[in-house]
């Protein structure tokens, strides 16, 4: 090893430690501040919120509320559970965030210890995904993202082992909690699959399967499925039988609305927004073309990642966090390189992850510190909108789920599609809100902006909505991303 190699080694390392530090200081400073979190996160906190008032799953229309949601049960079940201790939704959030990314660094540091880095190096490269866009508002998001990918990881790693059956059941157990977590993530159920299959074919697996070639990978993605049936069945009767009605009716909420020209510039824009991915990209292509075994596991991950993510912006409503099993696929690949012979290419590798990590603290982390929520905390927050007593229509569900109540509209982008679609009344929202049944209506938006009107058009409410509010309400205020509305 050359000098200059041990000098960028410890950087790495070191920028690594920073990174944890800083997450771990940061998630201190943000455990009671509203930093990261928007209204996909208040939908996961309004999920768990109304599980603990005894509906799981809420109906669609009941009683003048809006339910809908398409988010799989085991993230905000547990959050659920954490809040019951805690009494609240914001904080418990953040701890099971918070337990949710310790699970995916350490996943990552054991899966680049597979690719043959260093432990330092290994700590450092899976630290650095704390610094990256995508990694840092995974950290502070309310969401299930982040454990739906650890559970993944951790069944690879499972599976990278020579298999046994033992091992092939604990796979297919984290595999199935992967898709209960977040529905999208079944890139290990198919590289866990074809894995077993290559290494039936190669006889590399500790277990003789007596029925051919296909037992093996068959038992392994039967279990999984026959697993992630039991959780769906599962989450039927806790719902009450809600469950598969939310799923029935949004199942196309968002998609075919796409051209193939708008799914592409829709997932550009996305990788382009997120810059770590201009490097990470084509190292670990480069990578995967280049590896010593052909499609070996953590390649086969790389490349079904990267087949998988276009197709999620199939849906109106995906956004960075869609990318996040490519981004940690693409790190682990880049960091096969410090694995290899050729100094010069792993000194290279070792000072772009260190660069990615420095400019991330700068950048992501640098703003964090100085956020402007830190100067409003939540309780401050919901005092100055003076919500208390009142009834109120919020286009974020956070606003509700921090008073503990059940949101008149669970999820803004699904109330459109289901009023659009006919499973709701279209004409019943609008007529309450001409009533000025509401004291006030809060969006995140100023009615008057051409922004507001493409936002509303295509994402939240749909323009019934919004041309009443605008009849019947007027600007009051701004706080913070929230604008208020009252009865003119």
């Amino acid at each position: 090893m050359i000098p200059t190699e041990r000098i960028l080694q410890r950087l790495l390392t070191l920028v690594g430690a920073a990174a944890v530090l800083s997450y771990v200081g940061l998630s201190a400073v943000h455990l009671n501040t509203l930093y990261g979190i928007n209204h996909v996160s208040g939908h996961w906190m309004s999920l768990a919120c109304q599980e603990n008032r005894g509906s799981v799953y809420p109906p669609l229309h009941e009683d003048g509320f809006y339910g809908g949601t398409r988010q799989m049960p085991v993230y905000f079940s547990l959050h659920a559970m954490i809040a019951r201790l805690t009494g609240e939704y914001l904080v418990s959030g953040r701890v099971a965030t918070l337990g949710s990314m310790a699970a995916l660094v350490v996943a990552l540091v054991l899966a680049l210890r597979r690719t043959g880095c260093s432990p330092a190096t290994a700590f450092g490269g899976a630290a650095v995904f704390l610094a990256t866009g995508i990694g840092h508002w995974a950290s502070f998001a309310v969401r299930g993202d982040a454990l739906a990918l650890a559970f993944g990881l951790f069944a690879l790693l499972v599976l990278g082992e020579r298999g046994s059956w033992s091992r092939i059941v604990l796979a297919a157990v984290l595999a199935a909690l992967a898709i209960l977590t977040k529905f999208s993530s079944v890139a290990p159920l198919i590289v866990g699959t074809i894995v077993l299959l290559r290494r039936t074919e190669e006889h590399d697996l500790l277990v003789r399967p007596a029925g051919g070639r296909l037992l093996v990978p068959g038992a392994f993605l039967a279990l999984t499925v026959a697993l992630l049936a039991v959780g769906l069945l599962l989450a039927q009767w806790e719902s009450g039988n809600r469950f598969f009605a939310n799923l029935a009716a949004l199942s196309g909420s968002g998609t075919g609305r796409r051209s193939s020209v708008e799914v592409l510039r829709a997932y550009g824009y996305r990788l382009q927004g997120s810059r770590e991915f201009l490097v990470l990209l084509p190292l670990a292509i480069l990578a995967t073309i280049t590896a010593r075994r052909r499609l070996a596991l953590w390649e086969l991950y790389f490349l079904v990642s990267l087949l998988l993510s276009p197709l999620f912006f199939l849906d109106a409503g995906a956004d960075y966090n869609h990318l996040i099993d490519l981004l940690a696929a693409a790190l682990i690949l880049t960091g096969s390189y410090l694995g290899r012979e050729e100094a010069l290419l792993r000194s290279a590798v070792l000072l772009f992850l260190a660069w990615m990590g420095i400019m991330g603290l700068v950048v992501y982390h640098g703003d964090a510190w100085n956020a402007p929520e830190r100067r409003v905390p939540p309780a401050r927050l919901i005092e100055r909108l003076a919500l208390p007593g009142k009834r109120f229509l919020s286009e974020d569900p956070t606003l509700p789920a921090l008073l503990a109540q059940r949101p008149v509209v669970t999820d803004a982008f699904h109330y459109r599609t289901l009023a659009e679609s006919g499973v709701i009344p279209p004409d019943e929202l609008p007529t309450r809100i001409r009533k000025k049944e509401f004291d006030c209506v809060i969006l995140l938006f100023d009615l008057r902006t051409p922004e507001a009107q493409t936002w509303y058009r295509t994402k939240h409410f749909g323009l019934r909505v919004v041309e009443a509010i605008d009849e019947a309400y007027v600007l009051d205020k701004q706080l913070l991303r929230y604008f208020v509305y009252v009865r003119r």
